[in-house]
């Protein structure tokens, strides 16, 4: 499982204000936890914690440390952040409208 993913989705969805390392954590655990493969949170919480205090101590790091103690948020000057957000952007793309009146079900008899 590739929690750095989802920390960064986490953090992405937080804005510019972040998230506390609780939500975080919590973010994380429902999104890799399975019921053929259950987490530990305390494990998923330690990891996360431990993840975004490393990270956020480099300088050019994708991850800052908002001020509050125990606040992270995205790093929104730096070059990797920004290429981040494109990969994992959502991509909007537009489908063409359906006409309601067109029905493609097919028939029982």
């Amino acid at each position: 499982m590739n929690y750095e993913n989802e920390i960064f989705n986490a953090l992405q969805a937080a804005g510019s204000e972040g998230a506390a390392v609780k939500d975080i954590a919590r973010y994380v655990y429902n999104a890799c936890n399975s019921f053929f493969m259950p987490l530990d949170y305390g494990d998923v919480h330690r990891y996360v914690s431990a993840y975004l205090v490393r990270n956020a101590r480099r300088s050019g790091s994708l991850i800052e440390s908002v001020g509050t103690r125990g606040r992270y948020r995205l790093n929104l000057s730096s070059p990797k952040t920004q290429q981040l957000i494109l990969i994992f952007g959502d991509y909007d793309t537009e489908e063409s409208p359906r006409d309601p009146s067109e029905d493609g079900s097919l028939s029982l008899f």
